[in-house]
């Protein structure tokens, strides 16, 4: 097995992967929604948003801190190994408390959501959650060793045996009743988290099995030889002790579950405040209902789809600079970081232009059949918000990326409370701007911009404090803007003239490629990139020994 990919080979594995688990997930989605029917399907997203919180809180900061200290050790297999046991040990504990109280408090969860019936959906649901933060763990072991193969491998398998159980649960049980189908979807989910957890630990004892370092081992016993801590980086000159490690584990790994806890609550909140905001806007209830549904069931939609490939990026921005923090030069260090930030600008300025120029064929090719014009024009409501949502696009991104380094240099504490911080401000913009009706549900929207932009301001300051950037103003950040704005004018004027003459399916893609190439040769003219750095962005990194 391939111990380590490059940035760009492990971005890619990692986006195709999560593409197609999305496009699975949408197979999944809309058979399910017919056999349930609308109050099924109410049920159902009343226990998920349950279950997606309970595994931010047991897995998604163990996963991070397992993937950081993985690569920071990754030359000392003992090391290496304590903290998997460690990272297990923790997950273990944590995610059977939250699944045993699941179970036991089912019953007044389920009362507080005013609905007595659905209790046993959550206990359903409980085994999942200690599923999946075992598999987490396992996910973050991997992608400290930057090998992005297995997790994108358990994304494919959780979403086609989640097709297939929960589709086969749900149509088996709807004979009894609704709920009862309802039950066997989530059924589907609980089966098909263990499944991926069986196939996932299948592949770690192999690559156990696999690693150069014990084969060594196994031979010189063999042999009648001996091994040193010089030839294998076995053994910890220092002693340390499984119980400092698990001490670290926790310690690294509380912050990073409060950073990732952080925009969930915000969303949380939002469901709260925005439509009341927007009633105070003088906006009526079932209009303001309306809006809000637009912008999550529509616009945030659209937009997490670009945000998954820059997230992939993110993700493998974690082990990479982790790595280099024990003894390399502090020029080495500012180098990759700036490297990825430029990286993760170029991207996200792509995927931007390209959601900006498409919006209105997106729309109508998507949702098109499905939104009205009745009290208010549903449609240009939809093309607009997501026009101007394009923006948030770059500024999610940058924090993705941001937050990953901040935590790969151990700089825990500061995204907390940054985003603490802005996230207060941003509530007293988005109440100011919303209950102005000129401005109504687009206040959310540039509430949102103003959310992202002063965070990710704030972290390049800090990377600039700690001279952890090493750039070029104009080649990383002028000359992609004057890209982007070309090829942003040359889209819209293109995709008008397009559109006259061809399908709208055809469209989408004639104007995607043509954004494509055009964005890639500019970047080339602006010197931004060169056929090097493309060269070096396509060549796999020499295989090294998993250590």
């Amino acid at each position: 097995m391939q111990a380590k990919q490059s940035i760009f080979h492990g971005t890619i594995i990692l986006t195709l992967s999560a593409v197609i688990s999305k496009i699975i997930g949408a197979f999944y989605k809309i058979p399910l929604t017919n056999i349930l029917g609308a109050s099924g399907v109410g049920v159902y997203y009343i226990v998920f948003p349950f279950y997606s919180a309970s595994i931010v809180l047991c897995s998604s900061g163990i996963s991070i801190a397992t993937s950081k200290l993985v690569a920071k050790h990754k030359h000392n297999n003992n090391l290496v190994q304590m903290h998997l046991k460690a990272s297990l040990l923790v997950a273990f504990a944590l995610s059977l408390f939250i699944s045993v109280l699941t179970i036991v408090l089912s019953k007044q969860i389920a009362h507080l959501h005013g609905n007595m019936g659905i209790s046993y959906a959550f206990v359903c649901i409980a085994p999942a959650i200690f599923t999946t933060s075992i598999l987490s763990v396992f996910k973050g072991f991997f992608q400290g060793f930057q090998n992005m193969v297995p997790t994108s491998i358990s994304m494919l398998i959780e979403q086609i045996t989640k097709l297939m159980f929960g589709y086969l649960f749900a149509i088996l049980f709807i004979k009894i009743g609704v709920n009862y189908s309802v039950f066997g979807a989530l059924l589907g989910i609980t089966i098909s988290e263990l499944i991926t957890l069986v196939v996932m630990i299948i592949i770690y004892k192999k690559h156990k099995h696999n690693q150069p370092q014990l084969i060594a081992i196994k031979c010189t016993r063999k042999l009648g030889l001996t091994h040193t801590k010089n030839n294998y980086f076995l053994h910890d000159k220092n002693q340390t002790t499984f119980k400092s490690v698990l001490t670290n584990v926790i310690k690294v790994s509380i912050p990073y579950t409060i950073t990732s806890l952080i925009i969930p609550i915000m969303a949380l909140i939002d469901s709260f405040l925005v439509p009341k905001f927007l009633q105070l806007a003088g906006i009526e209830s079932n209009i303001s209902i309306t809006l809000y549904g637009l912008q999550n069931g529509v616009v945030n939609t659209l937009i997490s789809l670009p945000i998954i490939v820059t997230m992939s990026l993110a993700t493998v921005a974690m082990p990479s600079v982790s790595e280099l923090t024990n003894d390399s030069l502090e020029s080495t260090i500012s180098n990759r970081v700036t490297k990825f930030l430029k990286s993760s600008y170029i991207l996200s300025l792509f995927l931007s232009v390209i959601m900006f120029v498409l919006a209105p064929n997106i729309i109508k090719f998507l949702y098109g059949a499905g939104l009205k014009v009745s009290s208010i024009n549903e449609l240009n409501f939809a093309i607009q918000m997501l026009r101007m949502s394009c923006v948030s696009i770059v500024y999610t991104a940058i924090m993705q990326t941001s937050i990953s380094i901040l935590q790969a240099i151990s700089d825990n504490n500061y995204p907390i409370y940054a985003m603490l911080f802005v996230f207060a401000v941003r509530i007293l913009v988005m109440y100011f701007l919303i209950i102005k009706a000129q401005l109504n549900i687009y206040g959310t929207i540039i509430a949102d911009i103003v959310f992202l932009s002063i965070i990710d301001v704030l972290f390049v300051a800090r990377f600039s404090r700690r001279n952890l950037l090493n750039s070029s103003i104009f080649s990383d950040f002028i000359s992609p803007t004057i890209t982007a704005i070309i090829c942003t004018c040359v889209g819209v004027v293109l995709v008008n003239f397009v559109s006259n003459l061809l399908p709208n399916i055809l469209t989408l893609v004639v104007i995607t490629s043509a954004i494509s190439i055009s964005y890639m040769l500019l970047l080339i003219i602006f010197r931004t990139i060169n056929l090097n750095h493309i060269r070096i962005m396509l060549r796999l990194n020499k295989k090294q020994k998993y250590n």
